[in-house]
């Protein structure tokens, strides 16, 4: 490139004269990372005062921030002063003891790097002072090191007796409250404690310190079933003490002498002992608590007086509610309420004692198996009464004492107490239903929640036990898919047959698993799977009882899945040609009325009235018909086609799903009329398309005839279901009312198809009336206009038309899709044929000529 006019040209640079560059690059980047690194540098060099922050943390409980500033130390401790390490590591000592009972762990491995800490500490010149003596005596009788512990405490020889016995008495009272201390051990620390108690110079504190170490001894001697050891213990003691003191300080010996006696069964002792401490305290000291409690015990122990016993613990829980007998208290309360009856309030107090028991935190705890007896002895007692809300009540008190899962035991008894309190409901279901349907809708719910609720128990107990006791597993494997089947949640059932089926191939059941299944997955919809297992069994043994079982539920899955005809020989094969399968059994008759069903809807009405004949001769017009006359009362099982619906209910109006699955409850006697019934009357209509064919005169005649006689048994037949479901209208189903409401307007319609005018004229207007808020009514109503037009009669037609197209305006358009309604397309045809001719010079001569 030139170079431009009177531009100086730049000569190459040589090492010498850039080597300063990179050099003040390095050193400014030092100098921003030194200005970036300084503060926190300076403040680890600070050791003395993050040591400060970091105690004044602990000093807080703010442990995170205490162990935020001991890693800073941490990080640096080689460069620090030996001084500085041993402060550091009493803090890190005093930081895991006090995180750890913040947490309320007890963990040997935290309780050993405590050691190790303090160790560290003094090893390095660091002086454990009284706190950190107790915290380190306290650690080893954790790891129940008692023999180094005493060791420990004998390193402070040099300090008063007070000291030592104290830091003794400290341990234990603090061990104990966590029941750490084992009785080996707790006898081992108190033996230290009475002998250094000996160098005590204070009478008064020694005798003070002496009656404790007395009280514990005995306690100890009465929690381990060794009242005897207590009695001599405190006999001896008593009298040791008289003529030392004020006797108030020998009160507490007094009970404890009181409760040994009533442990070994010797009453009358016991109360005199009672006694004699009452009069030693002051109403209001918490050991006139302690004294009512065991007075309670005894009033329920030797008279029963469970009045008395109530009014006693009511003293105590009422006027000493931070008494340490407080939980006893509750019990006692808790169980004589029960016993008197107050059950609400029983629990109550019951339930309060669990929660005192929880927040003890100690699962070891006596009055947790005492609470537990109570309880159960009151949960039993109801349940053998039958009683099971208060069973349940009563059991849920134990809830809260198991926060990490229910136990085995538990879990069955939550188990079979919601399946029977489910049973209950549902037997009020069958006694309601037709005098208070509301109150069996109400039971039939709760049946279904307590059935969904013992199947959740069952299967809990199931996994519970799969390890222990495969027999029980599997029986409560069982029993909660039925549970399930009973509250109709058919996914559940489905997942727990399924592994029943998986896992218990050797099991008796197996077979009926596999048909339950199969029967679950038909009620879900899932008519393929269920079509699956319904031909395993059939296909297994053909001959064995769950293959019989499986037929009509694989019919119904192929209706269903409107496999029609092979619906049709399934069933004609279990009616017809099936030798296993007697015509009494329940197979027999499901199978009948299915088939009777099938036809119906195929509209083959002469096999549908010869089936349902043979239904009506059996389940009805026999001497002793099987089944309720009416609708059938509602049951929680697998009875219809997935849906939660009314079992007493038909097959719905044109599902096939539920056409298929609801087939048992069509044998409600008023049912199996209707449709009776209503084959012949649709057999006849269909004798009606016949005549308008080109025919011979003999094959019309005859063809007439029996269209006369099919529409006279029909007329007939309705009205020997209205004769039985008239007058029960609440009783009723949404289906049996349909039919009711049906069969009125078609006994109209027979008499209407056979010219008998007046009569049909008289049984719309009937319906009419009756239905009068109902889309029926205008059916009714259009049937009188055409009735009286098919007589010449068109005034008395003009006005019946005038009165209906007067109601027609009343009902929504919406209203007529009901697919129930007794109206067909002929009805609205014949009405429309009549009313265009109303108008008409000849019709208006005719209507004013007429009678």
């Amino acid at each position: 490139m030139a170079e431009e006019p009177g531009e100086i040209p730049e000569e190459p640079r040589t090492w010498s004269q850039v080597w300063q560059l990179p050099l003040l690059c390095a050193g400014f980047v030092l100098l921003v990372v030194g200005a970036w690194l300084g503060p926190s540098l300076s403040d680890a060099n600070d050791f003395t005062g993050v040591l400060d922050r970091a105690q004044e943390f602990l000093a807080q409980h703010q442990f995170e921030d205490a162990n935020r500033e001991l890693d800073v130390v941490r990080g640096h401790l080689p460069e620090v002063a030996r001084s500085a390490q041993a402060r550091y590591w009493l803090l890190r000592a005093d930081w895991i003891f006090l995180e750890q009972r913040a947490k309320r762990l007890d963990l040997d491995a935290h309780h050993q790097k405590v050691l190790q800490c303090y160790n560290q500490a003094e090893d390095l010149g660091g002086v454990l002072g009284p706190d950190r003596l107790e915290r380190f005596a306290q650690t080893l009788v954790a790891l129940d090191r008692i023999d180094d512990t005493l060791a420990f405490v004998e390193r402070l020889a040099d300090q008063p007796p007070r000291q030592r016995y104290g830091l003794v008495k400290w341990i234990i009272e603090d061990r104990g409250a966590q029941s750490d201390l084992s009785p080996k051990a707790l006898m081992r620390l108190l033996e230290y404690f009475d002998g250094v108690l000996r160098e005590e110079v204070d009478a008064r504190v020694r005798r003070l310190e002496s009656i404790w170490s007395v009280s514990l001894r005995a306690r100890a001697s009465i929690g381990n079933d060794d009242p005897r050891g207590a009695i001599e213990l405190l006999a001896r003691s008593i009298q040791q003490f008289a003529g030392g003191g004020s006797d108030e300080d020998l009160a507490e010996l007094h009970l404890l002498l009181a409760r040994a006696h009533q442990q070994t069964g010797e009453f009358e002792d016991a109360r005199w002992y009672y006694l004699k401490t009452q009069k030693m305290v002051d109403a209001a000291d918490v050991l006139a608590a302690a004294v009512l409690v065991g007075l309670g015990r005894l009033d329920l122990a030797v008279a029963d007086n469970v009045g008395r016993a109530l009014k006693r613990f009511r003293r105590v829980t009422e006027d000493f509610p931070n008494a340490p007998v407080l939980v006893h208290a509750l019990l006692g309360q808790g169980d004589c309420e029960a016993k008197l009856g107050l059950h609400a309030a029983a629990i109550g107090h019951l339930g309060r004692a669990a929660e005192e028991l929880v927040a003890v935190g100690d699962d070891r705890d006596p009055r947790r198996r005492e609470l537990s007896r109570i309880v159960l002895s009151h949960f039993s007692l109801h349940f053998d009464k039958s009683e099971f809300e208060w069973s349940l009540n009563y059991l849920t008190v134990l809830v809260p004492l198991w926060a990490h899962g229910l136990p085995a035991d538990l879990l069955d008894r939550f188990a079979w107490t919601h399946e029977r309190l489910a049973q209950q409901y549902l037997d009020g279901v069958s006694r309601d239903h037709a005098s208070r349907p509301t109150q069996a809708e109400t039971e039939f719910q709760e049946a279904a929640i307590h059935f969904s609720k013992a199947a959740c128990y069952y299967l809990d107990y199931a996994a519970a036990v799969a390890d222990k006791d495969a027999e029980a597993q599997g029986r409560s494997l069982w029993q909660s898919a039925e549970c399930y089947e009973k509250a109709q949640l058919w996914q559940s059932a489905i997942e727990v047959y399924s592994q029943f089926v998986q896992t218990r191939a050797s099991d008796s059941r197996y077979l009926n698993a596999v048909y339950r299944l199969g029967l679950a997955l038909l009620a879900d919809r899932q008519y393929e799977a269920a079509v699956g297992r319904f031909r395993y069994l059939i296909e297994r043994d053909s001959q064995s009882p769950m293959a019989c079982e499986s037929l009509v539920p694989l019919a119904r899955c192929h209706v269903a899945l409107g496999r029609l005809d092979a619906a049709k020989h399934i069933l004609n094969g279990v009616v017809d040609n099936q030798v296993s399968i007697s015509p009494d059994s329940q197979v027999y008759r499901d199978a009948l009325i299915e088939l009777a069903q099938l036809h119906y809807r195929r509209q083959e009405f002469s096999e549908a009235i010869h089936r349902f004949t043979i239904l009506v001769d059996r389940l009805v017009t026999s001497p002793s018909p099987p089944v309720v006359p009416g609708d059938l009362p509602r049951s929680v099982g697998p009875t219809t086609g997935g849906r939660s619906v009314d079992p007493r209910d038909l097959a719905a109006t044109g599902d096939p799903a539920a056409q298929g699955g609801l087939g048992p409850s069509i044998a409600s006697a008023g049912a199996l009329l209707f449709y009776l019934g209503d084959s012949y009357r649709r057999s006849a209509a269909q004798q009606d398309a016949k005549l308008k064919e080109m025919l011979s005169k003999s094959v019309r005649q005859r063809i007439q005839q029996e269209r006369i006689e099919k529409l006279k048994q029909a007329q007939e037949i309705y009205g020997q279901v209205i004769a039985r479901l008239d007058g029960r209208p609440d009783e009723l189903s949404t289906v049996g009312r349909h039919n009711l409401r049906n069969a009125h307007f078609y006994q109209a319609d027979c008499a209407y198809k056979l010219g008998q005018w007046k009569k049909a004229i008289v049984l719309y207007d009937a319906v009419a009336k009756r239905w009068d808020r109902h889309p029926a009514s205008i059916a009714a109503l259009v049937q009188i206009v055409n009735a009286h037009a098919e007589q010449g009669k068109f005034k008395e037609a003009r006005i019946a038309n005038d009165r209906a197209r007067f109601h027609l305006e009343r009902i929504s358009d919406q209203a007529f899709e009901d697919e129930t309604l007794p109206v067909t397309q002929q009805h609205w045809q014949d009405w429309l044929k009549w009313e265009g001719q109303l108008d008409l010079p000849d019709a208006q001569a005719k209507a004013g000529s007429g009678p």
